[in-house]
């Protein structure tokens, strides 16, 4: 967060809504944006960027999404829904290897962590290589990380409904959760909103 505010010559206003640990060293690619820099450290933070309504990003993760009340049921509000159920990014294990800037000894040239998917039931490796600078800790987190994700995205749906607000009133937003139930669409979960659009007829 020091780093993309202090870089921030454009006063777009970078904020943090998790925790973030120190990273030992910071270096920028030559001709990188600011964007892309921060999605690259971010990624060893295992966290995401999100554009925020006044314009500004904010670092977070789906740890600290607020509920929507209520939810999206079908045959009450739910206008139609289009579900894609796609595991072609899971994987039964997710390796992550890397190395430290410093060191020679197999702790430092030999960094590895794996995180398995027990919903994969067939041998499924993938594996990642940590660019920057990484120990076990950080490996472990980006592993575990891209398995939740993947499982994540192997459901998504599109859903379209009357309104833009939950139950309470309050209007619907990118980074909400909300239960959607659909039996058309095998649906039944909470799931978090990527994305949000409005239209007036």
């Amino acid at each position: 967060l020091q780093v993309l505010q202090e870089l921030d010559q454009f006063g777009i206003g970078y904020t943090a809504s998790v925790p973030l640990a120190a990273l030992p060293k910071v270096q920028i690619v030559p001709g990188e944006t600011l964007h892309q820099l921060g999605a690259r450290l971010c990624r060893q933070q295992n966290v995401n960027l999100r554009g925020l309504a006044n314009g500004g990003i904010d670092i977070w993760n789906a740890s600290v999404a607020k509920r929507a009340s209520g939810g999206l049921i079908e045959g009450r509000n739910i206008l139609s829904i289009d579900g894609d159920h796609n595991w072609s990014r899971r994987h039964s294990h997710h390796h992550v290897r890397g190395q430290r800037a410093h060191g020679t000894d197999n702790q430092a040239l030999q960094v590895q962590a794996v995180a398995t998917d027990e919903g994969v039931t067939r041998y499924r490796p993938h594996l990642t290589v940590q660019d920057e600078d990484t120990d076990t800790g950080r490996a472990r987190g980006r592993a575990t990380t891209r398995r939740d994700r993947s499982g994540g995205h192997s459901l998504s749906a599109q859903v379209q409904v009357q309104g833009v607000r939950d139950e309470a009133g309050a209007l619907l937003d990118a980074g909400l959760i909300i239960y959607t139930e659909s039996a058309f669409a095998d649906v039944r979960q909470d799931m978090l909103i990527a994305r949000i659009g409005w239209r007036q007829s």
